[in-house]
């Protein structure tokens, strides 16, 4: 079954193009965001692989609009930019679907040196977010590959 996703990238990528990851995007996040993923990665008994080389994607558009947005504000000072994609995947291309709200939680129970195995198996099993801390989910599809529909520039 297909199915309409979003992501946000720095790559240019034309219609109808069939896109995969760029690859390992470890080296690429904020020291408070690497522990979360290190977690996650050993917790998923793969050595990371299958994190190392998925593409992201958003199940929600209207959760990638905001975080396309606040992404672009935040790299436009250094000249840089990220499209907006309108993605199409097959079902038998998703590796995963999780719940980022528990990566974040994750990440806060390392730094207060806390046990994040809840929320390390509420990502793995795609649970929904802790009502107690989060009112909307925010569910990322970790893919094979996508096709371009559609891309928005940054205004």
């Amino acid at each position: 079954m297909k199915k309409i996703v979003w992501r946000t990238d720095s790559r240019v990528f034309e219609l109808s193009e069939t896109i995969c990851s760029g690859g390992d995007h470890l080296e690429t996040l904020s020291a408070a965001h690497e522990g979360a993923e290190e977690a996650l990665r050993n917790a998923m008994g793969d050595r990371g692989r299958l994190r190392s080389t998925s593409l992201y994607t958003w199940e929600d558009e209207e959760w990638a609009r905001r975080a396309w947005a606040l992404e672009n504000k935040a790299i436009q000072s250094k000249g840089n930019k990220k499209y907006l994609y309108r993605l199409e995947i097959d079902d038998s291309d998703i590796f995963h679907r999780g719940d980022v709200n528990h990566y974040t939680d994750i990440g806060d129970a390392l730094r207060q040196s806390m046990d994040p195995s809840k929320s390390i198996q509420g990502y793995l099993n795609g649970n929904g977010p802790d009502r107690d801390r989060h009112s909307t989910a925010r569910f990322e599809i970790l893919v094979r590959k996508a096709l371009v529909l559609e891309k928005l520039c940054p205004k």
